[in-house]
């Protein structure tokens, strides 16, 4: 599974994370202002 970071906008990385929830879990301490989407059933 890959999860695309977007940044600055129209600035991107792709990462594959061993436990995705987890992942994003620990990116949301570090900064509570992030959102996730799952666009996955699209």
């Amino acid at each position: 599974m890959k999860l695309r970071i977007i940044y600055n906008n129209n600035r991107y990385i792709y990462v594959s994370p061993e436990n995705e929830e987890s992942f994003v879990d620990i990116l949301k301490t570090i900064n509570p202002n992030i959102i996730y989407s799952s666009e996955r059933n699209l």
